[in-house]
Order: C-alpha cells, then sequence, then structure tokens
C-alpha cells in the first residue's frame, strides 16, 4: 500500500507538471501565431473556380464568384474558401450592374443534370447580357442572396 500512495503521488505530480507545460506551449504557440497575423496586412484570398472575380460574403461564410461569359451574366455560390459549391434555394437573384448607367437583371437558377441542379437547388445563376463584357462593368450589387439560413442585402461585388 505504501508504494502504491508513492506511485499515485508521483504520477500526480507528473501529470499535473505536463498539463502546466502544454497549456504553457500552447499559450506560446498562440502568441507566436498572433504575432505573425498582426505583422501581415491581413489579406486573404483565395482563387476564383470558374476564372471569374470572387468576393467574400460575411465573415468567410460564402464567396460570390461572378463573370461574364457566351452571353451570360453569372453568378455562382461557395463556402468561404470557394472550395465547395453552396446551392440556394432562390427562385433568382436581383443584381444592379453599372456599366454606362445602371441596369437590374434577374439571374435565374442553371439546371446541371450532371450535378442535379435545378430551380431551387442551385449554385449557380445566370442572365442573358448580349453585348456587356466584364470591361465595361464598372459596380456590381447584388439585391439579396440567402445563403445557409443567412440573407446578405445589398452586396457590393469586387469588379476587378
Amino acid at each position: 500500500m505504501k508504494y502504491f500512495l508513492t506511485f499515485l503521488l508521483i504520477f500526480t505530480l507528473t501529470s499535473c507538471n505536463e498539463k502546466i507545460d502544454k497549456a504553457e506551449n500552447d499559450k506560446k504557440y498562440a502568441e507566436e501565431n498572433h504575432q505573425e497575423d498582426e505583422s501581415s496586412d491581413h489579406e486573404h484570398s483565395h482563387e476564383a473556380p470558374n476564372g471569374g472575380v470572387l468576393t467574400e460574403v460575411g465573415e468567410h461564410a460564402a464567396s460570390l464568384e461572378w463573370l461574364v461569359e457566351d452571353g451570360q451574366f453569372k453568378i455562382y455560390i461557395f463556402d468561404g474558401c470557394a472550395e465547395k459549391p453552396i446551392r440556394v434555394a432562390q427562385k433568382e437573384i436581383k443584381v444592379v450592374l453599372k456599366v454606362d448607367e445602371e441596369k437590374e437583371i434577374s439571374l435565374t437558377p442553371v439546371t446541371n443534370k450532371l450535378t442535379g441542379e435545378k430551380p431551387g437547388d442551385s449554385n449557380t445563376f445566370a442572365a442573358d447580357v448580349s453585348d456587356l463584357s466584364k470591361e465595361k462593368i464598372s459596380a456590381i450589387t447584388v439585391h439579396s442572396v440567402a445563403i445557409q439560413g443567412i440573407d446578405y442585402k445589398n452586396v457590393n461585388l469586387k469588379v476587378k
């Protein structure tokens, strides 16, 4: 019994020291990483999967990518890292494009048999926009888009 109590005492003391050392190491690691963050310019960017222009929505909650392609203005909805598509239930997304003057367009869901996307369950929205090029657009505002239960209103998309 005497050896058991001695063993228990030594074991308890060593494990407490290990916990304290681990806590100190975790704190030191967090401080070092925080200092690196402070010295950086806080820029965090991802590549647009379709070659368009990407804008973060919310605090890294989602990303909207837009592009003009084949006579259509398209918006794709992705997660915060622009890696996984996020499907939304909207029937349309209204957007104001500023070219020479402001023009409101309604984008509708794009169906895709391969992915199963359909109206009310799509991450891609498009509208026909003949004679529009990316270079002519000076501002883009999305009226409202509901992504994973959060309604984002008047979202200004990056243009360049």
